[in-house]
């Protein structure tokens, strides 16, 4: 577990070095999530860490705000390194990230 994390580390250390946003305050009653922005990255502008606190499954829409990312219309996002998929921006910059996590689960996206 400690080796996954750690590779994790230095493969995303230039964006996980960057500005956090948080995304959804922990509550405990529903998903918690941040993000690391670098609206300056030629490649990966946000990664975004979501965490399950509870002892149930949760699928929820998740408002990811991308403002701080600099992108403006599309973004692409990926699952946990899986295949990229197309969302176009809201008007104010964000997008709806469809999540399904379940009990003390993890996930993140990759967003460029």
């Amino acid at each position: 577990l400690v080796t996954k994390w750690v590779d994790f580390y230095k493969k995303y250390r230039p964006i996980l070095i960057r500005d956090i946003i948080h995304i959804r305050r922990a509550d405990m009653q529903s998903i918690d999530s941040y993000m690391h922005v670098d609206p300056y990255s030629n490649d990966i502008k946000g990664l975004a860490m979501v965490f399950n606190p509870t002892s149930n499954r949760v699928n929820t829409n998740l408002v990811v705000p991308l403002y701080y990312t600099g992108l403006t219309d599309i973004a692409q996002v990926s699952e946990q390194e899986n295949a990229w998929k197309n969302y176009t921006l809201a008007r104010d910059y964000h997008i709806d990230l469809p999540i399904s996590l379940p009990p003390l689960g993890i996930t993140w996206f990759l967003i460029k």
